[in-house]
């Protein structure tokens, strides 16, 4: 499952940032990076271009210039962490792909009696006003 890329905390000012973003994009690199996170891949959107995680540089704000193995116990935090969201999604996705079938099915199965309920009260509402009226005209 793909998710944005965290932008980790900068060894030099300390600052991080919930996404990254694809310096000197061809395109831009206005989306934020993907990370996949079946296989530890990083994709920017703008461009296609994509590459390992662990070969990632990272450019600060600050101006600071970092790599991925100088901050290698965030980079795996973050992988842990993207995986554990990745997986919880999929998790909640798939109830409510479940509930989603069950409600289908459930409700179906109500519309029907409802209709089918509704149809025989309808009949035997129209029954009654048709006898009132034939009774209030002597037929």
């Amino acid at each position: 499952m793909k998710i944005n890329m965290q932008f980790p905390q900068c060894p030099n000012c300390h600052s991080a940032d919930s996404v990254s973003y694809h310096k000197n994009c061809e395109n831009g690199g206005v989306s934020p990076l993907q990370f996949e996170t079946t296989n530890n891949i990083v994709e920017c959107l703008d461009c296609g271009h994509s590459w390992e995680i662990h070969s990632s540089n990272y450019y600060c704000h600050c101006g600071h210039v970092f790599s991925a193995t100088e901050v290698e116990n965030e980079i795996n935090a973050i992988i842990e962490v993207a995986r554990m969201v990745a997986a919880e999604l999929l998790r909640k996705q798939k109830i409510q792909e479940d509930m989603s079938e069950i409600t289908g099915r459930s409700v179906g199965r109500w519309i029907k009696g409802f209709i089918e309920g509704s149809a025989i009260n309808i009949g035997c509402a129209i029954g009654r006003i048709v006898g009132i009226i034939m009774k209030i005209f002597g037929i």
